[in-house]
C-alpha cells in the first residue's frame, strides 16, 4: 500500500487518535461493461459509521455511494456500486460493476467515525474506461 495520511477532524479525543485512510492505486484503468475496485483502507482507534464515495465532475461531486441507508446517490450509480466486503473493518473498498464511459474521472472516500471523527482520502482514483475494439477478418 502506498499510505497517505488522511485528514482528521472532530472532538478532541478524535484529534488524539492515530488515523489514517488509504488508498493503494492512485490511476486505476479498466473496459466497459466490465467492473473495477477503488481499493481503500483504513486504521482509526474509533469504529466507523459509515463510508461515503464521491465522483468529481468538474466543478460538481456526485456522491456515488453511502453504506448508511439514508445516503442518496446520484442515479446513474444506484445500483452499481457496492462495498467490497460487507462490514465496516478496516476496508472502505468499493466495486463499480458495469463500467460505463462516463465513469472516468477522480474519486475520493470519506469514513466517519462514531466518536465524529471524520478521515477523507488526501488522494484521488482515476478510473479509465477503455473501450474495446473487435475486429473480425474475413
Amino acid at each position: 500500500f502506498c499510505q497517505r495520511k488522511g485528514r482528521c477532524s472532530g472532538t478532541p479525543e478524535c484529534l488524539k487518535n492515530k488515523s489514517i485512510i488509504t488508498q493503494s492505486d492512485e490511476n486505476v484503468s479498466a473496459q466497459a461493461g466490465l467492473c473495477v475496485v477503488l481499493a481503500c483502507s483504513f486504521t482509526t482507534d474509533g469504529n466507523v459509521e459509515n463510508i461515503t464515495w464521491y465522483k468529481h465532475d468538474g466543478n460538481i461531486t456526485k456522491t456515488i455511494f453511502g453504506s448508511s441507508n439514508n445516503m442518496k446517490t446520484e442515479p446513474e450509480f444506484k445500483g452499481r456500486v457496492s462495498l467490497l466486503e460487507a462490514d465496516l473493518k478496516k476496508n472502505c473498498s468499493i466495486i463499480i460493476n458495469n463500467l460505463t464511459k462516463s465513469d472516468s474521472g477522480s474519486y475520493h472516500a470519506v469514513a466517519k467515525t462514531k466518536t465524529h471523527c471524520t478521515l477523507i482520502a488526501n488522494i484521488t482514483v482515476t478510473v479509465t474506461v477503455v473501450v474495446a475494439v473487435i475486429i473480425i477478418m474475413l
